[in-house]
């Protein structure tokens, strides 16, 4: 950098750091206070591995100015005390979009590669599913890193065929951007269930001489990549498959173009929510030559000063819709720095990680604690606060919840408590205990000023820090404070087992007893969901997660139905969830015969779900309950007859003779109960009412759950009709 150019950035930053002492000390003045709840557009910009001295309103000593997310405190609330649900992006990403820890899922350590099924379910709650369902507009643009199904293998591929189990599957209206980090695969622009131009190429990572021990993803890519260099996995020696339009350095400007480009587009009428994950500044660090020379602290800190230039442009765009005011914007991190961050403290002076412990993957605070600042001028009382508040990303489902005027299901957001009083009344949220995670699967517990390290399965030496006194986390009081750490050990069991951190009932893990919990023996871990697993087991339950492949399961899929009942939901209840879901999706049935859901098996379906009260009550869906089609239970079904588990409906294989005359019988048990003949049958049975055009509708409704090949699935996504489901059934 030239001396004049030196001292000019200097002179600046003062400047800004002064007019942020200025803006950042609590003042009396506020903005319009948040008297009534409303409905704010929601944008959540989450950067990638940036850490808590990566944003010169957090450091005061930072080597880069960063004016636009300096704004966003100025104009807003800063939190001190906030983290990331883990110390690496996909369990982040899991947390943030499911107000539920990530170590509670199948994923114990590390992240995924960008090619495996999903690590939200389909029937899990999402922000942006709870946020559609109360009328907003979604979408999601930038980095996934959650999980795709993409079509075939790395040898097989068919990108004519639609992306499944991704954004679109988990709440989200509209999706444009990349499935996972750009040093696993799959390297391409996506838009909906397609990428924009087909990654058929190859290519190797290439060195990246601007930055510290980095690479690129640039071309050259190579056509061919010869099958004997893969293993059993599918990789193939490195290679990653690219488009050959993709270049690195494009993502954080194609992102937040197609942001503004969706805003713009928006229905003015309802909502929206927007999340914008960047990629920045995750390697590959690649700031775009306008910004080079920028800052002191090399190609990083260009690198940060072009993303918080990107955020500026959003601000911009709200300011010019004139919707600034009431809109909620969070903006923070996955987690903390890359490991070059000591690098870059002894090169250039400029601490990623602020004043506290280590960075990426670590336990201490340097792993998980990210910059984490809300705006929202309509709702947040004293803007330019600095709060001292614990907040965690789990914790935004709950806000958010709150600002809408609803209340989380039961089995949604288990680890989310809102800090809307941090906003609206300035005050001190009392969180409970926060659990921190490692990717190397380490636990700690945060209740207040206190934090109790656990260890890892290898050194099993617990730690204890008073971060009040010792942010830095360097006085281990376990010897002094042996008691206050058997506390938190009880807290954090307790946590773990019931599923939970918030009030409400116990809920099942994802898992059974992993060896992380090395504090605690299998038997100590016991779960709620114990008892359910051995009915499931008794019954024989037929399960296909994932792999659920039947017409059926096509149909659910492409009008987005709910898949399961909440915690204590009646039968009843979701079928008037599921009526209600159609009556919105206006028509957008799937057709296309053979095989497909025709009118005819449309009405078997509505049949199917009927509950008293309706003109054809069926009742089906009380005992054969969605998805499985079975509730796992056993009934009275027939005089004379002990109780029987009710089976599954999936892949029956019968006849459409022979599915009649089961339902027939069924029909003719009813009419027994209903004349008080078989006090003993089901009072399920007093409420069906079927003739025998209901009863052919339901044969072509059940020949629908059985499983087709995979190929046969996505194809009848992809030719996905719409018609009128009013019409003539055939």
């Amino acid at each position: 950098m030239r001396t004049h150019d030196n001292f000019y950035f200097i002179f600046i930053k003062k400047l800004v750091v002064i007019s942020l002492v200025a803006h950042l000390t609590p003042r009396i003045a506020s903005a319009t206070p948040a008297n009534k709840i409303s409905h704010p557009n929601v944008i959540v910009i989450y950067t990638d591995d940036q850490g808590y001295g990566d944003a010169s309103c957090f450091n005061k000593d930072s080597q880069f100015v960063t004016p636009n997310i300096d704004r966003l405190a100025q104009e807003g609330v800063l939190f001190t005390d906030g983290h990331c649900s883990d110390t690496v992006c996909t369990p982040s990403r899991y947390g943030l979009l499911t107000g539920r820890y990530s170590w509670r899922t199948e994923l114990k350590r590390g992240v995924f590669q960008a090619e495996r099924p999903c690590l939200i379910p389909d029937q899990r709650m999402t922000i942006a599913s709870f946020l559609r369902e109360h009328g907003y507009q979604t979408a999601m643009v930038g980095k996934w890193h959650l999980g795709m199904d993409f079509p075939g293998t790395r040898t097989t591929r068919d990108w004519s065929q639609p992306v499944l189990d991704m954004p679109l599957d988990k709440g989200f209206d509209y999706f444009w951007g990349i499935p996972a980090s750009m040093n696993y695969g799959v390297l391409a622009w996506f838009e909906g269930r397609f990428a924009k131009v087909p990654p058929t190429e190859y290519t190797s990572k290439k060195p990246n001489k601007i930055a510290i021990d980095d690479y690129r993803i640039m071309p050259p890519y190579e056509k061919l990549a010869s099958v004997k260099d893969a293993n059993t996995s599918g990789n193939f020696s490195g290679k990653l498959e690219v488009a050959p339009d993709f270049i690195d350095i494009s993502c954080l400007d194609r992102f937040t173009t197609q942001s503004i480009e969706w805003m713009r587009q928006r229905n003015t009428d309802k909502p929206f929510f927007l999340y914008l994950p960047y990629t920045s500044p995750h390697k590959p660090v690649i700031p775009m030559d306008r910004f080079r020379g920028q800052g002191e602290a090399g190609a990083y800190g260009e690198f940060m000063i072009e993303t918080d230039w990107h955020v500026g442009r959003i601000l911009d765009f709200l300011e010019e819709e004139e919707i600034s005011e009431d809109t909620f914007i969070l903006f923070t991190s996955d987690n903390g720095p890359e490991t070059t961050w000591k690098k870059r403290k002894e090169l250039f002076q400029h601490a990623s990680n602020g004043p506290y412990r280590e960075g990426k993957r670590s336990i201490y605070e340097g792993g998980h604690r990210v910059p984490f600042i809300v705006r929202w001028p309509a709702g947040i009382v004293s803007p330019g606060r600095i709060s001292s508040s614990p907040v965690c990303q789990t914790d935004l489902f709950a806000t958010l919840a709150e600002i809408v005027g609803d209340s989380l299901p039961n089995n949604a957001g288990e680890d989310s408590q809102s800090f809307l009083p941090a906003l609206t009344q300035a005050t001190i949220v009392d969180r409970v205990p926060m659990i921190n995670h490692s990717s190397r699967g380490e636990f700690a517990i945060r209740d207040k000023q206190w934090k109790l390290v656990m260890g890892s399965t290898k050194k099993r030496k617990q730690e204890l820090y008073d971060l009040s006194n010792d942010p830095g986390e360097t006085h281990n009081l376990l010897e002094t404070q042996s008691e206050r750490a058997v506390a938190l050990q009880q807290k954090l069991t307790r946590i773990v087992r019931s599923g939970r951190s918030t009030q409400g009932n116990p809920v099942p893990n994802d898992t059974p007893y992993w060896d992380d919990l090395f504090w605690m023996t299998e038997a100590e871990y016991q779960q709620p969901d114990q008892a359910i697993q051995s009915v499931e087991k008794k019954t024989k339950i037929h399960r296909l997660a994932s792999t659920r492949r039947s017409v059926f399961d096509a149909f659910a899929y492409i009008n987005r139905l709910p898949e399961v009942p909440y915690e204590d939901e009646s039968s009843e209840d979701f079928s008037g969830r599921i009526f209600g879901r159609l009556a919105n999706q206006e028509g957008r049935i799937l057709l296309k015969s053979p095989p497909g859901m025709s009118n005819l098996a449309y009405e078997g379906f509505k049949t199917f779900i009927q509950y008293e009260g309706d003109q054809r009550v069926g009742n089906c869906a009380a005992c054969h309950t969605l998805p499985d089609f079975t509730d796992g239970r056993s009934h009275n079904v027939q005089p004379g007859m002990a109780k029987v588990p009710t089976t599954s409906l999936r892949n029956l294989n019968k006849s459409a003779q022979a599915l009649r005359k089961i339902i027939d019988q069924k029909i003719n048990y009813a009419k027994i109960k209903q004349n008080g003949d078989a006090p003993k049958i089901s009072d399920l049975y007093s409420t069906i009412q079927l003739d025998q055009n209901d009863v052919t509708a339901l044969v072509a409704f059940i020949k629908l759950l059985q499983d087709v090949p995979e190929q046969t699935f996505r194809q009848l996504i992809l030719d996905s009709k719409v018609f009128d489901p009013s019409g003539t059934p055939e």
